[in-house]
């Protein structure tokens, strides 16, 4: 699985992995393949990661990807993720802005900021 995430005191004194130091800051992990692995994508930043044949668990939406793949994937939401998916199929019928989709690049790299 992931990495351990900095303490707290740790986040504090500006020792998080992200390098900013501040308390809602998602713990960096580059360059990793997963593959048929469960996941929280909760708390963390994946960087050029890849998850193959994963279930990746999200109930709080603090997570972000930057240039990840995904092949056979799936994705179960709880908590405040769910609730935030539940109210936007209402509206799911209006147009979206650019500005509110994940980025899909050519190579099929995702990336949520």
């Amino acid at each position: 699985m992931a990495e351990e995430k900095p303490s707290f005191l740790q986040i504090l004194a500006g020792r998080s992995s992200a390098g900013t130091g501040l308390l809602f800051d998602p713990f960096l992990i580059t360059d990793r393949v997963y593959k048929d692995q469960q996941l929280n994508l909760d708390g963390y930043t994946f960087k050029n990661c890849a998850f193959i044949n994963c279930h990746l668990a999200i109930s709080n939406a603090n997570f972000s990807l930057d240039k990840c793949y995904f092949q056979n994937s799936r994705v179960f939401l709880s908590g405040n993720a769910l609730k935030t998916v539940k109210l936007t199929a209402l509206f799911a019928r209006m147009e979206i802005p650019d500005s509110m989709r994940a980025q899909l690049d050519p190579d099929n790299a995702v990336t949520i900021i």
